[in-house]
């Protein structure tokens, strides 16, 4: 099974010093499977060198949802949302679009 994969690295400064970093892959499976994003979103405070993702897992509202579950999905979502908008996702999935054009 041959598969495409190609990643995107955008950094956002706010305007309180907050930095975000998005990370933003799709995969093509060349067998018809179709394509799959994934991003990871982190920040870096004003004054720091440490990106920390968006969540934690040690987050005791984290660990107590299902295992593997749709929760866990929908919970890291919410959080990252909390940090960009539906806009700036759509942004760096349009940039990596336009990178991966022949």
């Amino acid at each position: 099974m041959k598969e495409f994969s190609t990643r995107i690295e955008t950094i956002i400064k706010r305007d309180n010093g907050l930095r975000v970093k998005i990370i933003m892959e799709i995969r093509e499976n060349y067998h018809g499977y179709g394509s799959r994003y994934h991003w990871c979103i982190a920040t870096c405070e004003k004054g720091r060198r440490t990106w920390l993702p968006v969540y934690d897992d040690n987050d005791f509202k984290f660990r107590a949802l299902p295992f593997g579950g749709q929760e866990r999905e929908d919970y890291i979502y919410k959080k990252q949302l909390e940090v960009v908008a539906h806009m700036e996702l759509a942004d760096v999935a349009m940039k990596l679009w336009e990178q991966m054009k022949p």
